[in-house]
Parts: structure tokens; sequence; C-alpha cells
């Protein structure tokens, strides 16, 4: 039996210039956020171990200085966003755990969107089976879908939310 691989990629797309200090706090925050989204709290199990939390947070797959839990997929992943960002401010996360429920991703929308340095942002679900089909092939399967913030809410709450689509969103007022 093949073990499923679980890929969340958020890409934040800057709005004008960041400081260092926004862009340590922007990604502190939204690292808590998607944790506590996730449904995990700081007492979870899975705080105790470095392998296991790895599995579970937000990580930036560039970074050697923690423990990050690269996989085959990430690098391919991360240098397809990294195109998409461009020059532009910006960060990209990575983490080897969905969030399952609409209501905790549509929490974490608002959250990042709701802030005004921040332009739109890029969300992306994997799941894939190491034999389901080589990393070149799903990276160029990967569709892309342009949403402003209360479409892609909408999306959510119809249950038509789906994997391997990256979803594009920007403020509703924005465009």
């Amino acid at each position: 039996m093949s073990r499923i691989y679980e890929h969340f990629a958020l890409l934040i797309f800057g709005q004008g210039l960041w400081k260092e200090s926004f862009t340590k706090k922007i990604s502190e925050d939204t690292k808590s956020s998607f944790f506590h989204f996730s449904g995990y709290t700081k007492d979870s199990l899975f705080c105790t171990c470095p392998i296991c939390n790895a599995l579970i947070k937000l990580f930036d797959p560039m970074r050697t200085d923690e423990y990050v839990d690269r996989c085959n997929l990430c690098l391919p992943l991360y240098q397809k966003l990294e195109r998409m960002k461009g020059s532009n401010e910006g960060m990209i996360f990575f983490s080897h755990n969905c969030i399952r429920e609409a209501e905790l991703l549509q929490n974490l929308t608002n959250s990042l969107l709701s802030n005004e340095k921040i332009k739109k942002i890029y969300i992306l679900e994997v799941e894939y089976k190491k034999i389901d089909k080589e990393v070149p092939l799903i990276i160029e399967e990967l569709k892309h879908q342009r949403l402003p913030k209360s479409e892609f809410i909408s999306l959510l709450e119809k249950k038509l939310y789906k994997y391997r689509v990256i979803y594009e969103i920007f403020k509703d007022n924005y465009y």
C-alpha cells in the first residue's frame, strides 16, 4: 500500500514594500493562524515531537536552519509559486497537512486578506501517492482559478473546492 502525501501551499502576495519587521510578523502570525485553523493547539500530541510537528505546521521549504519535511514534490511546487510571485514582495509556505474543513480555510483566507499589506493569496492543496504520477506531470496538470474573496468563500460553502487547483484569491474591492 502506498502512502498518500498531502501538500498545502500558500503564497502570500505583497502590496507595496515590506519591511523586515513586517515580514517577520506576518510569517509568525500566518504560521500561528494555520496551526490554529488546522484544528490543533499547543497542547496537541503532535507538538511534542519535532518530526510530527513538521508534518502539521507551515514551513518555509527553503529554510535549512529548522527541521522541515521536504519531499520530492516540495521543490517543484516552490519553484512554480516562486515564478508566480516574481520579484514582488511576498512569502511561500507549505505544510504536509491539508485544511479539511471549509470554515477553517475560510477563516485563514479572511484573516490574511484583512491585512492592507497583502494584495492577494494563492492556495493550493495536493494529495498524491508516490506512484500516482511523476512530479513534473503533477505540476504541469495543476489548474489555476482567479477569484475575488467572496466568490472563493462561496465556492467553499458550496463544497466546490478542489485539490490540484491553484486558487488566486484577491480582495473583493481590489479589481
